[in-house]
């Protein structure tokens, strides 16, 4: 099938350009051979890079690179179709990032259309938020709200939210609390809340330890230090993982624990440890769950023998698990009935 007009840049024409875009558009929807479009997103990326270079108008030439790029993704089909089986010329001359980005804008396709004329870079910022929004959406949703609270001989999981329940911790005397909050900018009110109620419960010198992730770390640490000291950040490996960061274009490695105190951090009381911690990925159950191993780590070696663990965003109750098998007692809060529920089963055969 023949390319379209798609000119080089030094036979640019932009009245005759634009007038053609929309045939070019039409004429992505139809062609099924890979390396036609491919070379269609070459030339158009050219233009794109010419235009911009000259600071002239770029929009029809974005316009027609993103839905190339949308076709490419369309062409290529998901990823699990290609498993097992040689990669065809074409595709192989594609690095696997840019064709799962590729993959990514045929997704949301309709989503790239609503943002054109756009680079690429702003489209794939703009489908991670989005996905992202979506994805926690989904995991963090409530089904049930009248839930019952669970208790046994080591634990007590509190049914509700953590302003909700703050008044049943008053005497519940808690030396340090391990949580993993939602890290989307939606919910940063959350870890103002977070560390308001933990100056409250938490004995003096008592630590909050919170898993978050990095694209909002200054303000959480900020939101975090209004009311608790600084202490330290730790490392946690995601071996295997390595969640790519469009926003960054990062391959992100490894996630932070920050370490808070209720008053000076507690030096005195705790011996000598490493900073960076075991992690293995565990994420059978609930999307979010987290891996376990650190959280034993960190409640070990922080977390007086005896002591007591809250965890006020709970979910499926990994962290109290952590707590039960580092010989601690626990306390956990979630306002969910299904995944509140499944905390108190795992914590009881650990009990």
């Amino acid at each position: 099938m023949n390319l379209p007009a798609i000119p080089e840049p030094a036979t640019f024409d932009r009245p005759t350009f634009e007038q053609a875009v929309p045939g070019i558009l039409a004429w992505l929807d139809t062609v099924d051979e890979l390396e036609v479009v491919l070379e269609a997103d070459a030339r158009s990326l050219a233009l794109e890079t010419y235009l911009a270079g000259r600071a002239e108008d770029v929009g029809p030439a974005q316009t027609v690179a993103r839905m190339s790029e949308v076709r490419i993704g369309e062409l290529l089909g998901p990823a699990e179709a290609t498993n097992g089986r040689p990669l065809p010329a074409p595709v192989k001359g594609l690095h696997h990032a840019r064709r799962n980005e590729f993959r990514l804008m045929a997704e949301w396709r309709t989503l790239v259309e609503e943002r054109l004329p756009a680079t690429r870079e702003a489209v794939l910022k703009a489908i991670d938020k989005q996905r992202r929004r979506s994805i926690d959406a989904e995991a963090r949703s409530i089904t049930t709200l009248d839930a019952d609270d669970w208790t046994g001989k080591r634990f007590a999981l509190l049914a509700g939210t953590l302003r909700g329940r703050l008044g049943d911790l008053a005497e519940a005397g808690v030396d340090m609390v391990v949580t993993d909050p939602p890290y989307a900018t939606e919910y940063m009110e959350l870890w103002g809340e977070l560390g308001e109620a933990s100056a409250k419960v938490l004995k003096p010198q008592g630590i909050l330890m919170a898993l978050t992730g990095q694209i909002r770390l200054p303000e959480v640490m900020f939101s975090l230090a209004c009311h608790l000291d600084w202490g330290w950040a730790y490392c946690q490996y995601m071996p295997g993982a390595n969640s790519r960061i469009l926003a960054r274009h990062v391959g992100q490695a490894w996630k932070p624990w920050l370490a808070f105190s209720n008053g000076p951090w507690p030096s005195g009381r705790v011996d000598w440890h490493p900073d960076v911690l075991d992690g293995t990925l565990a994420k059978s159950r609930y999307r979010w769950e987290q891996s376990i191993e650190p959280a034993v780590q960190l409640v070990k070696t922080l977390c007086p023998e005896g002591g007591v663990v809250l965890d006020p965003f709970c979910g499926t109750g990994t962290y109290g698990l952590a707590a039960l098998l580092a010989g601690r007692r626990f306390i956990g809060i979630e306002p969910d009935a299904e995944r509140l529920a499944l905390a108190a089963e795992r914590l009881a055969e650990a009990d």
